[in-house]
């Protein structure tokens, strides 16, 4: 349950610096990085969610691969996120990184959360 009001509390935070964002991706290449890096943790945080709530039953081999596409589809993207956010400038930079130790925090949390099955 707390992976699920993180995610949503980090979309809302995240869809709002896209928006901000967006308007100012043409002013310089480290605004465009905040705007990819924005993206990218959109891209994170919807396969983190999609992956979440599909992995829970996982009696077949369809919900494993859907699994499996979703965790790659969540590190590379934020990676990505994490070196847009040490590309751009500003307060993007800050929010980018602190989203991206954010995005961990819910991965490990979900980590955890597999042990005891």
């Amino acid at each position: 349950m707390l992976v699920l009001v993180i995610i949503s509390v980090l979309a809302a935070a995240i869809v709002s610096g896209l928006v901000i964002s967006r308007k100012q991706r043409n002013i310089d290449r480290r605004c465009f990085s905040a705007f990819v890096g924005y993206v990218a943790g959109a891209l994170a945080l919807t396969a983190l969610l999609a992956g979440f709530l599909v992995q829970r039953p996982y009696p077949s081999t369809t919900r494993a691969v859907f699994t499996a596409i979703a965790g790659c589809t969540v590190l590379i993207s934020w990676l990505v996120m994490i070196l847009a956010g040490l590309f751009s400038r500003g307060v993007h930079r800050g929010l980018l990184l602190l989203y991206g130790i954010m995005i961990a925090f819910d991965l490990l949390l979900i980590a955890v959360g597999n042990f005891g099955n």
